[in-house]
């Protein structure tokens, strides 16, 4: 794995095991008020049948942050790889968090719910 160099890469250690992305998903998850940990794709998949369908805002965030987590571990992962450029989790995570604000800000609503958390 390019982020631990600790495991063979798959999907679900990429993602989610690898204490990389676990420590990036515990700050997510908390930023949103989710009290859980992310315990891999199956998961994931149930809990984004779960939490994001809809069109409520916390539906909205859902989606968008999982989209925008699993973009930048993939893209941090590349970076790694190829380019040999490391990022902190702190960065990663306020990377995460700001991509979020400013994809959410084109959205009055979204944006207050933003500005709450």
């Amino acid at each position: 794995c390019p982020l631990c160099s600790n495991e063979d890469e798959s999907i679900d250690h990429l993602f989610f095991h690898c204490q990389y992305s676990a420590t990036i998903w515990d700050r997510i998850l908390g930023w949103q008020g989710i009290a859980r940990k992310s315990n891999g794709w199956q998961e994931e998949i149930g809990c984004a049948v779960r939490y994001g369908q809809g069109k409520s805002l916390d539906a909205t965030l859902y989606r968008m942050t999982l989209a925008c987590c699993l973009y930048c571990l993939w893209h941090r992962r590349n970076m790694r790889l190829f380019q040999h450029k490391w990022r902190t989790t702190e960065m990663l995570g306020r990377q995460i968090i700001q991509d979020v604000h400013c994809r959410g800000a084109r959205f009055p609503r979204l944006h207050r719910r933003l500005e709450s958390l």
